[in-house]
């Protein structure tokens, strides 16, 4: 079990500490924490904890975090459950620029009850895509997705379109976004069995290739989670697709998959199955490729309803799986990551992300309870993830665990969404009470400090 506490930081550390949180400036002040791992000597760098980053205008039941995405430039914050102007649920989205400004409040162009405006987000430059899976103009539980340009002089986004889908697809559960690609899916289908999901290239809307799930049956959630990676020259594109509650037989209903597909030649319908991934020893409701995440050389998929076997067992203890090329154009498992202290429910694997830079990989555990500073519910958190190598052996490790220091985060669920830029980490904690607007929800913001950048300290 790793523990945090404050400690003192050295000057050349504090003036870099100082320069890192100034392009956080508009987030609130910085905390500077150290987190000690189960394998510190393992790494390198500690965490630099920002101040939370609240809604403006926090609402009881809202869930301002449930959803996030981030880029260079800013990082979009979805509230799903948020009634605005006086339609319940209709949902509402901010935006803040890492470079300042205001915080922009992005809403429906039309408002629909239950519509869960911002129940998934992609942003790359500015191009903002929402996911508004409840939205009824097509039918029930049709779904839809907005696109919002920014625009700089008046600092606003603004609404440029929104495509909508049929009854019953769910259509804006899941959005990816990688330039010149654009993905996204329609789980719950009922024209194709399991769900099938849309790849668009920025050339057009001519564009596009569909991709159904094979073999697909229905209730697979085929979609319910999606990652795309733009290759560097000479490298495919990869298109990682998770099916959560994909059946694997007896003993393995909703067991989950999760689908690499590849595009070596960069163009639109270049699309091709390189992989399909299951856990090993599947089992009921592990519900694997619940969250997805692709780099270069990596795939990363969660399952926060695996059972940990090994003593001490936990049920819906978790798990992370990271995956590798195996040298034939396909992909091997390469670790399965749990914890050693995994406790009943933690659900690690409701959110993952990696980052290719430092090879790291995170997943959240949103129901993970901490009694540290005092809490006995769950107050959830994100695990961090690294390949470490002694003499010709590798593997993966959890090295870091972090989580908010403050008392009153009791069953914040912290985790139930991650979005990681460079060295900034962003943690939704959706069902944070905020005085008496319960689960009103939270963002915890992280950043990454090597503490050997300037030297042995």
């Amino acid at each position: 079990m790793s523990q945090r506490s404050r400690f003192s930081i050295p000057c050349a550390r504090r003036a870099r500490a100082r320069k890192r949180c100034s392009s956080f400036a508009s987030l609130g002040a910085c905390l500077v924490l150290a987190a000690q791992g189960p394998s510190a000597w393992a790494s390198s760098f500690e965490w630099i904890e920002l101040d939370t980053i609240m809604p403006l205008q926090p609402q009881a039941g809202a869930q301002f975090g449930a959803a996030l995405a981030a880029d260079a430039l800013q990082l979009a914050i979805g509230e799903p459950r948020a009634s605005v102007n006086g339609v319940s649920v209709a949902g509402r989205v901010a935006v803040r620029r890492f470079a300042g400004g205001p915080q922009a409040s992005v809403i429906p162009d039309v408002l629909h009850a239950g519509g869960l405006f911002g129940a998934a987000l992609s942003v790359q430059g500015d191009v903002l895509r929402v996911g508004e899976p409840g939205n009824p103009t097509n039918g029930a539980d049709a779904g839809a997705i907005s696109q919002y340009d920014y625009h700089a002089d008046s600092q606003h986004w603004l609404w440029s379109g929104t495509g909508f889908s049929l009854a019953g697809d769910r259509f804006g559960t899941s959005l990816a976004q990688d330039d010149p690609w654009r993905v996204d899916s329609r789980p719950g289908s009922p024209a194709f069995a399991g769900g099938y999901v849309m790849v668009t290239q920025l050339a057009g809307m001519a564009d596009v290739q569909f991709i159904a799930e094979p073999g697909g049956v229905a209730g697979d959630a085929f979609g319910a989670s999606l990652a795309i990676h733009r290759g560097a020259a000479g490298e495919p594109d990869l298109l990682v697709i998770g099916a959560p509650r994909r059946d694997l037989g007896v003993g393995a209903t909703d067991a989950g998959a999760a689908y690499v597909f590849a595009n070596a030649t960069h163009t639109a319908t270049g699309w091709v199955q390189v992989a399909y991934l299951t856990p090993p020893s599947p089992h009921d409701q592990d519900f694997f490729g619940s969250s997805v995440a692709a780099g270069a050389s990596r795939v990363v998929v969660g399952a926060p309803g695996r059972d940990k076997s090994d003593a001490p067992p936990a049920g819906n203890a978790g798990a992370v799986f990271v995956y590798e090329p195996d040298g034939a154009g396909g992909w091997q498992q390469a670790q399965e990551i749990v914890l050693a202290d995994a406790a009943t429910g933690d659900a690690l694997g409701s959110s993952v992300a990696y980052d290719a830079a430092s090879d790291r990989v995170f997943g959240g555990a949103p129901f993970r309870v901490h009694t540290v500073f005092g809490g006995t519910g769950a107050t959830g958190g994100v695990i961090v993830a690294q390949r470490i190598c002694l003499f010709t052996s590798c593997g993966w490790a959890p090295i870091r665990e972090l989580y908010s220091h403050d008392q009153p985060s009791i069953g914040q669920q912290a985790g139930r969404a991650i979005a990681v830029v460079g060295d900034r980490l962003f943690v939704g904690a959706p069902t944070y009470d905020h005085a008496t607007d319960v689960n009103s929800g939270r963002v915890l913001a992280f950043v990454a400090d090597d503490i050997f950048a300037d030297g042995f300290e």
